[in-house]
C-alpha cells in the first residue's frame, strides 16, 4: 500500500542569472534572513513525515547560497524537499553527498534545443553534467524543438542510464500553451518518462482547448509565495487569474471548484513521482 505525502511548493521571488525567452520573471532584490524566515513558516506548518517540498525562485535559487544552506540544513532534520533550478550553478553550492533532492530545467541536449533558454553548448553540457550527478528530475520545455529532437533528447539518456524522471510539457506564454502536442506512438518509450495517459491529457486539451481532468496540483498541492517579510499562498499558479487569487498566509481553503485553463505542465501527473510516496507494509 502505498500513501502520497502532501505536495507544498515555496515560491521566492527572486532574480535570475539567466533571460530566457519565454519568461517574464522580473528581476527582484531579496533580504535572505526575511525569505529563510517565511520559508521556515512554511515547513514547520506541516508534518516533515507527510510532506513533500519544493523550493523554487521566480528566478534562480542557486544564486542565494544561505537559502540552500539553510534547506540543506532542514534535509537534515528529516524534511523532503527540492529545488528546482536551472543547473548552471549547483555544483558550486551543493556537495555530492547533498540530501536535497533537484530538478534541472533543460530543453533538451544541444545549444540548438536550448536556444529559448539562450544557452550555449559549454553551458549545455556543463548542466547536463550535474543532472548525472545529482540524479536529478529535468524539466523540458516543448516550443521549438522538432519531435525528432525530443527523441533524440531522450535516446541520448537512454544511452546513458539516465534513471532520474524527464517531464516534457508545452510552453505557456500569456496564460495560452503552444498548439503542439506529443502522439504517444510518436515519441521514443522510456522507463523516465511520463505515463500515457499524460500525453492523451496533453492533446485533449490541444484539440478542445479545455480541460476534463484534474491534474495532482490541485488534488494535492498547494503554493506559497515569498518576497521578502510578505508571505501569502494560492492553490495553484498555472492560470492567468493565479496573482489575483492570491490569500495571506493562513489556513488552506477548499479549492475543489479552482478555474482551471488548459496548463499541461509537469503537476499533471506529479503524485506519481517516486518523491511523493511513502510505502507502507
Amino acid at each position: 500500500m502505498e500513501i502520497i505525502r502532501d505536495f507544498r511548493v515555496i515560491n521566492i521571488m527572486a532574480k535570475c542569472n539567466l533571460s530566457c525567452i519565454y519568461c517574464k520573471n522580473q528581476p527582484s532584490e531579496i533580504d535572505e534572513v526575511k525569505v529563510i524566515n517565511n520559508i521556515d513558516k512554511v515547513l514547520e506548518k506541516f508534518n516533515k513525515d507527510t510532506t513533500c517540498f519544493r523550493a523554487e525562485c521566480r528566478g534562480e535559487i542557486t544564486l542565494y547560497k544561505r537559502i540552500i544552506e539553510h534547506l540543506e540544513m532542514r534535509c537534515e532534520k528529516g524534511y523532503i524537499i527540492e529545488i528546482l533550478t536551472n543547473g548552471l550553478l549547483l555544483d558550486q553550492v551543493l556537495s555530492s553527498s547533498t540530501k536535497l533532492k533537484t530538478v534541472i530545467s533543460l530543453d533538451g541536449h544541444t545549444a540548438k534545443m536550448n536556444r529559448f533558454r539562450r544557452l550555449n553548448r559549454d553551458q549545455v553540457n556543463h548542466i547536463l553534467d550535474n543532472i548525472f550527478l545529482y540524479k536529478s528530475e529535468i524539466q523540458c520545455v516543448y516550443s521549438n524543438q522538432k519531435k525528432e529532437e525530443i527523441n533524440s533528447f531522450i535516446s541520448y539518456l537512454k544511452e546513458k542510464d539516465y534513471r532520474g524522471y524527464l517531464h516534457i510539457f508545452p510552453c505557456s506564454l500569456d496564460g495560452q500553451i503552444t498548439k503542439l502536442s506529443f502522439n504517444y506512438d510518436e515519441i521514443e518509450k522510456a522507463d523516465f518518462l511520463p505515463p500515457e495517459e499524460f500525453f492523451e491529457r496533453w492533446e485533449y486539451i490541444i484539440n478542445h482547448n479545455k480541460r476534463n481532468f484534474t491534474c495532482d496540483m490541485i488534488k494535492n498541492g498547494y503554493m506559497y509565495y515569498i518576497s521578502n517579510d510578505q508571505l501569502g499562498m494560492v492553490k495553484c499558479d498555472g492560470i492567468s487569474l493565479a496573482a489575483e487569487m492570491i490569500e495571506p498566509f493562513g489556513k488552506e481553503n477548499d479549492h475543489s471548484n479552482y478555474p482551471c485553463g488548459t496548463c499541461i505542465n509537469h503537476s499533471e501527473y506529479n503524485d506519481s513521482r517516486n518523491i511523493l510516496k511513502i510505502s507502507k507494509e
